[in-house]
């Protein structure tokens, strides 16, 4: 790896996203490699194991500062008591965030404003960079 190699890969990753009755998702980084489980609420039963490349790594990060999730709330939250709720902690040597939402999601507009009840495009963004170092498989949300 390169000389920066020590941010390229993050110290600690963790996302999870699910609700009661659905499906779920969670990503673990574990020895520098990613595991990958999926099952119904919250009850994980496949496993998969992924192994980044460098370049994956890199752009993962790219699209993280592009979608400028360190200035993220630290929670989304509703009153919608049954839905989906989703976790994302990440820690880099240099940064890091541990977020939280409750069927609500960061708006556009104003990453600190909750929109409720529909995946905004910082989200998505979010799922698409994680897919970038698992698999378009991954993360089947409807």
């Amino acid at each position: 790896m390169q000389e920066n190699s020590l941010n390229i890969v993050p110290k600690k990753l963790l996302f999870e996203i699910g609700g009661y009755d659905g499906p779920s998702f969670k990503i673990e980084l574990e020895r520098n490699k990613l595991k990958y489980y999926s099952g119904l609420s919250y009850l994980f039963m496949e496993e998969e194991v992924f192994n980044p490349s460098e370049q994956q790594w890199i752009q993962f990060r790219e699209i993280l500062n592009r979608i400028e999730i360190w200035n993220w709330s630290r929670h989304y939250e509703s009153d919608v008591l049954d839905g989906t709720q989703w976790s994302f902690e990440i820690f880099y040597e240099d940064n890091s965030i541990k977020i939280y939402g409750n069927n609500a999601y960061p708006d556009p507009k104003n990453l600190h404003k909750s929109m409720v009840l529909e995946y905004t495009e910082p989200f998505i963004d979010l799922i698409s960079a994680l897919k970038n170092i698992t698999s378009d498989e991954c993360f089947i949300l409807s």
